[in-house]
């Protein structure tokens, strides 16, 4: 029986991958950071002002019913190439072409169906090395992602402080990450000095979505976690930035300065999320996936609970709180992922991937419109707790779900790592 050794975790197996996808994604909170100015330029209401939000979150669900199915059929490193391409050429263009709520949805429609191919080709080609340490190995793509989407608030706020308009800001910022693209095709044409998989080594699969796969317990249990996971990340990344700005306006600040100074802060609060990745990781290989996700859960509802009723008190408070949030959030990302492709049928993974990605990202793009309708319809001085409660709510239903994974329970601690299943994945690998 051969044994097999897992490459170390900075190899290029692991690092070329994240790193690609991490320069891409620093586009995410380009339009975050300026909606209190585009919100004053389009006349947008908070409901408005979401749907554009979560646009990008519909294109990636709606997207990964057709895409993510074709990584089980062609070659995922070129799928990698046009993620990443579709997730920053939009971008460049918004800035430059935006005029108002439809053009911006489409844009950021077409960025978000980009980044669920690159996203999810990605971790399975990281995944495909590692056996012992895939929770690990997945956790480094994932926290570069995270890190990636932080940095984005801190650099954009960075550059509202520095230019007049935000249309320079976002296009700055987005350029920048397009270099990805070319990194990506270098990365490939240099991949092909190193190991090949031949045709016959790789089965040909089917490239189609198979919903019945939900028909497995388990599987549509961590999917339905993953998902309410997805829109409490999402709530978070949209609405906390603006709790923050809010904060700072009641303690008499400028509506431009509390504007630039939320996002500034939010991407710190949220950059420590990506050394909580890969301790979510870490401990879900030791302790089990459930068990591990349970707690991050757990501790994430009570802070969501409690955050949204301090918005008039001395800022300090939210920021404290807002940095457990950043923190907690992000620490249980890695977490589903490994573990539905541990659970994944023989040649199925992409299509069990599809699915968690739409239904985990139609979740995430209804959810924060909801709490955008909240937030218009309550009293402003509850507006804000009843918001962030209904989100440590969700919570609370993800923790039920894991609860009664009976898969888990022939396990000492929960989901534990599986043994190694490893598929052939048709790409250059170096």
């Amino acid at each position: 029986m051969t044994v097999r050794t897992d490459p170390v975790l900075y190899s290029t197996r692991c690092l070329g991958w994240s790193i690609l996808f991490f320069l891409s994604i620093t586009t995410f909170s380009c339009y975050i950071a300026s909606v209190p100015f585009i919100q004053a330029e389009w006349s947008l209401s908070n409901v408005g002002t979401s749907v554009v939000f979560s646009s990008y979150l519909f294109g990636y669900a709606m997207s990964s019913l057709v895409c993510v199915p074709l990584s089980d059929r062609y070659t995922p490193g070129m799928m990698f190439l046009a993620g990443i391409s579709a997730i920053c050429l939009p971008n460049v263009l918004f800035p430059l072409i935006a005029e108002g709520f439809w053009s911006a949805s489409f844009l950021r429609f077409v960025s978000g169906a980009g980044q669920v191919v690159a996203y999810t080709t990605g971790i399975r080609l990281v995944a495909h090395h590692y056996a012992d340490r895939r929770g690990i190995a997945v956790s480094i793509f994932v926290a570069l992602a995270y890190l990636g989407t932080t940095l984005s608030y801190v650099i954009m706020g960075m550059l509202l402080d520095r230019y007049a308009d935000w249309r320079v800001s976002y296009l700055i910022l987005s350029a920048t990450a397009s270099l990805s693209i070319v990194l990506c095709v270098i990365f490939l044409i240099g991949s092909r000095r190193g190991t090949r998989l031949t045709k016959a080594q790789v089965p040909r699969k089917s490239g189609r979505l198979e919903p019945r796969l939900l028909k497995d317990a388990s599987i549509a249990k961590v999917i339905a976690a993953y998902a309410i996971h997805t829109a409490d990340l999402y709530v978070v990344r949209l609405w906390l930035p603006l709790l923050l700005g809010a904060a700072f306006s009641y303690q008499g600040m400028g509506t431009s300065e509390a504007a630039a100074q939320a996002s500034t802060w939010s991407g710190l609060m949220f950059m420590p999320g990506a050394g909580s990745v890969l301790l979510g990781g870490w401990l879900s290989d030791r302790w089990g996936r459930r068990s591990s996700a349970i707690l991050i859960l757990t501790l994430s509802a009570l802070c969501s609970g409690l955050i949204g009723w301090l918005a008039a008190a001395p800022v300090f408070y939210v920021l404290a709180i807002g940095c457990f949030i950043g923190l907690l959030t992000a620490a249980d990302s890695a977490i589903y992922s490994t573990t539905l492709i541990e659970l994944s049928p023989e040649g199925k993974t992409g299509s069990v991937q599809a699915l968690q990605s739409f239904i985990g990202f139609a979740a995430g793009a209804v959810i924060p419109v909801a709490v955008g309708s909240l937030i218009d319809l309550a009293d402003d001085q509850i507006k804000w707790g009843m918001a962030f409660t209904l989100n440590a709510l969700l919570s609370v239903v993800a923790i039920l779900f894991l609860m009664t994974l009976t898969r888990a329970e022939k396990n000492e601690g929960g989901l534990k790592p599986a043994q190694p299943r490893i598929e052939p994945v048709p790409e250059v690998i170096s």
